[in-house]
């Protein structure tokens, strides 16, 4: 069935796309459609549109989320959204997070100075937080809001070409068939 889905939606892309997220039994797949998903849902088309802002003159700041869930949630990792909670001062739901610590309530503090402040100015960036570097097209950089703050490169950058090219075929696909 997997294979037939990404066959569904990624058409002649279809095995390229399973060679970078494989699944050799059924027991694997839930892992893959999960990596699948972050690259290509989340982190590929938000990317893509730092890319575009780029390319139309304005800035972009992206960045790339890997601060581990605890409590309830500890299983998932890191995950799309999780990162709202650290927004605004730090909104930790104890049923599912636990008692928030030090560490929680740091990267609570930096990450609603980086949000206040961009909602301020149209820049993240102020005295006592770690520089966040303009999206730049040529060097493909993010900060990293973890357990560490860094600059680093894009995470994951080298398994977007697929979607691109996919999205590409399909576009020219319906172009010529609607006359376009």
């Amino acid at each position: 069935n997997y294979r037939a889905w990404l066959k569904d939606h990624f058409l002649d892309f279809a095995d390229e796309v399973f060679a970078i997220y494989p699944a050799s039994r059924d027991a694997d797949v839930r892992q893959a459609v999960i990596a699948l998903h972050d690259d290509y849902v989340c982190a590929q088309t938000v990317q893509a549109l730092a890319k575009d802002t780029a390319r139309a003159g304005q800035k972009a700041y992206l960045y790339y989320f890997s601060y581990p869930a605890k409590g309830a949630s500890a299983s998932l990792g890191s995950y799309h959204t999780l990162e709202l909670s650290f927004v605004g001062g730090g909104h930790f739901r104890k049923a599912r997070w636990g008692e928030p610590d030090a560490e929680d309530w740091k990267l609570a503090g930096i990450m609603s100075g980086y949000w206040t402040q961009f909602a301020a100015t149209g820049n993240p960036n102020r005295p006592g937080l770690p520089i966040w570097p303009v999206f730049n097209l040529k060097v493909d950089l993010c900060l990293e809001l973890g357990r560490e703050i860094r600059v680093r490169p894009t995470p994951h950058r080298e398994r977007f070409g697929v979607f691109e090219r996919s999205l590409k075929s399909r576009l020219a696909s319906i172009r010529r068939h609607s006359g376009l």
